[in-house]
């Protein structure tokens, strides 16, 4: 099994968008394309040092290069108590007091983090949270409820006001 402990890589992001009443909606693509091609494009503002183009035929799609972070919230292997078996660093769940990424045993950051149980698709890894998550599981420790981030792949990017 591959981690993704420190992986970062450089691809191209494209994000079509559009407005749907008053709410902007968007598809982000990831694609890695021949860094030597070129295409018509026009550049549309930098932010952070990263150039945001667009394409001649359509100035409301966009595309940039950029780094990206990858984590493993949410996957049955994400965080184990021996860090060298878990899918990403358990620092990366926050650490005692304070675990953003975890189930607690009293439901607040403050709490004893959970462990999947022998039912459980990973026993003995910790049950790994995320935002994104299917209510119709009840029980806030079922691994279940939350996005596996090996099988279903998120992308999320910050947008202002």
């Amino acid at each position: 099994m591959n981690s993704v402990k420190h992986m970062v890589r450089t691809l191209w992001l494209t994000a079509l968008t559009r407005n749907v009443g008053h709410t902007k909606v968007g598809l982000a693509v990831l694609l890695a394309p021949n860094p030597n091609s070129s295409c018509k494009r026009n550049k549309l503002f930098t932010a952070r040092g990263v150039v945001a183009w667009s394409t001649p035929s359509n100035a409301q799609d966009f595309f940039y290069k950029s780094g990206m972070a990858v984590d493993a919230d949410g996957a049955f292997r994400a965080y184990h108590p021996d860090d060298r078996h878990g899918l990403d660093s358990l620092a990366n769940a926050g650490h005692p007091g304070d675990w953003w990424a975890l189930v607690t045993d009293n439901g607040k950051s403050t709490g004893n983090p959970v462990l999947q149980g022998k039912s459980d698709p990973a026993p003995g890894y910790y049950v790994s949270t995320t935002a994104l998550n299917d209510i119709g599981y009840l029980n806030l420790c079922d691994p279940h409820r939350y996005v596996d981030a090996l099988n279903i792949p998120l992308l999320f990017s910050i947008q202002g006001p």
